[in-house]
């Protein structure tokens, strides 16, 4: 099965760039550039991991990943959060935040890695009966 990637983040060159690669690994791949579109392909489509920027310009990404797992429960632990600011990433280890964190510039395999660290979370939780990312 093909996973389906949101990505989420307001700059089309680092959507284009990531879509590339994202789809030269075999992922299928949406993408938007701000939260309500977020929400509308959330709301039409199955989406198996999110990524989003921290970064955008309606909502920031941690407010919108917690939004995201408050109104799809399926979505807890699917979402990777971004952004070119490594001090953003440890505020949100300071706060306990659920979500990984890739710091920009990052590799294909640094995100293929988080990707898949997720699928195997969410394949283990669907045999032992679970569907929301929780155990």
């Amino acid at each position: 099965m093909t996973l389906r990637i949101l990505l989420v983040d307001d700059d089309p060159d680092i959507l284009r760039t990531l879509t590339r690669g994202l789809e030269r690994r075999h992922y299928e791949v949406v993408c938007a550039a701000r939260a309500d579109s977020a929400y509308t392909i959330l709301e039409n489509q199955q989406v198996d991991v999110a990524v989003l920027d921290l970064l955008l310009p309606q909502i920031p990404g941690e407010a919108l990943a917690l939004a995201i797992t408050r109104k799809w429960p399926r979505m807890v632990g699917r979402i990777i959060l971004m952004s070119g600011d490594p001090s953003r990433g440890e505020n949100l280890k300071l706060k306990g935040a659920p979500f990984p964190f890739l710091s920009k510039p990052f590799s294909f395999d640094q995100l293929c890695g988080l990707i898949e660290t997720i699928e195997h979370k969410n394949a283990d939780d669907s045999r032992n009966g679970t569907t929301d990312g929780r155990t």
